[in-house]
């Protein structure tokens, strides 16, 4: 057989690996479910209850009203012909529930009765929106101004000069990357992330 004939067989291949399979479903049989069964509406039959609310979203039914006001717009879809988009309190409360409970995003497809990839689609983006709508009212840059404010304070507060914010640190469970080794295990014997919050003399991040 001539290199050239191997060229051409070796590229056919490489064409073939790279067709991508075509969706079988636009959603999968085991979420087509009447929308009476879905959580969204479990959620809202949980919204009667302000009580039980902080227990599976770690706020109040207040405070997920004031950040669903603020960030409604960022998390609304477009209707389209094929079929009606998440609205923006489901995705909300799929975001903080994932928040709160730290489960991988199949184990969380199963109790908000959603497919792994449309839920892990929307924490991503829902994570996005909530830093891009808060970020500047609630964490802004701060100014020179501002830094000596909090200087000032800790000062008066703690009698600690010079001081603009008190470090701590947590080990956030993740699941070893591919190929790391050893680069992310810690002391205790599992592999984490180090996350550094910084707070002032309030202890407000």
């Amino acid at each position: 057989m001539s290199s050239s004939s191997d060229d051409e067989d070796a590229l056919a291949l490489l064409q073939l690996i790279n067709v991508q399979r075509h969706r079988r479903y636009w959603v999968h049989p085991v979420w087509r479910m009447s929308q009476e069964h879905r959580y969204f509406k479990m959620m809202e039959k949980l919204c009667e209850y302000p009580d039980r609310f902080p227990t599976v979203y770690k706020m109040s039914l207040e405070c997920f009203h004031i950040v669903l006001s603020k960030v409604r717009h960022g998390l609304q879809k477009k209707h389209t012909n094929w079929r009606e988009p998440i609205c923006p309190e489901e995705r909300l409360l799929i975001t903080l529930r994932y928040y709160a409970d730290g489960c991988s995003f199949k184990s969380l497809s199963t109790y908000v009765q959603r497919g792994s990839t449309t839920v892990q689609k929307i924490v991503q983006e829902t994570s996005r929106v909530l830093w891009e709508y808060l970020q500047p009212e609630y964490m802004p840059i701060p100014t020179t101004q501002k830094w000596l404010e909090v200087a000032q304070r800790f000062y008066t507060l703690w009698n600690l000069p010079n001081c603009v914010g008190s470090i701590d640190g947590k080990h956030i469970r993740i699941k070893a990357p591919k190929n790391s080794g050893s680069a992310y295990i810690n002391y205790k014997g599992y592999f984490s992330i180090v996350l550094m919050p910084v707070v002032d003399q309030m202890a407000c991040f």
